[in-house]
């Protein structure tokens, strides 16, 4: 049979009935394909799936330092607040000032502090004043076994110094 040029699908019907008894059916279909695990047994889809990337990972920031605020015991020794009495004295600190002094009461009530003034008086007995400081850095002397608590100034200018430092090296 000689060679014909086919245009388009009505044509081929008609070119392959004349040469089959049978016509072929051209048509798109719509019949579904079952997942490869139905096809082929044995074969489950997580056993060969790809794993989903690994997202980049943003530079970890630094924690913020939480400060614990410690006073002066007879001038001579930097003792910390219970954490009750450090939290109350951070959260108080945070308030806005309302132009009187902000007095927190600590160790059970036996003792107040004036936030604002930065000492603690006792209530009950007569005994010193002790200075108020809260601390997050702290530095050893040499010759001394106990550290001592920056400056809230100098803590701060450290507290970005480091900081800055460690966005410049990230």
């Amino acid at each position: 049979m000689p060679q014909q040029s086919i245009t388009n699908v009505s044509q081929l019907q008609q070119t392959e009935s004349q040469n089959h008894d049978t016509p072929i059916n051209l048509t798109p279909t719509t019949a579904k394909i079952p997942p490869i695990s139905q096809r082929t047994p044995g074969l489950s889809p997580s056993k060969y799936s790809v794993p989903p990337p690994t997202p980049v990972a943003e530079p970890q920031l630094p924690e913020p330092v939480v400060p614990h605020w410690f006073y002066l015991k007879e001038g001579r020794k930097w003792t910390p607040f219970s954490r009750i009495d450090s939290e109350s004295l951070e959260l108080a600190s945070q308030a806005a000032p309302t132009g009187k002094d902000r007095i927190v009461p600590t160790d059970g009530g036996r003792y107040d502090v004036n936030l604002d003034k930065r000492l603690q008086h006792a209530i009950y007995w007569d005994e010193s004043v002790s200075v108020v400081r809260r601390c997050s850095w702290f530095c050893k002397g040499s010759g001394e076994s106990k550290l001592t608590p920056y400056t809230e100034d100098l803590s701060s200018q450290l507290e970005v110094f480091i900081t800055l430092v460690f966005y410049l090296n990230s």
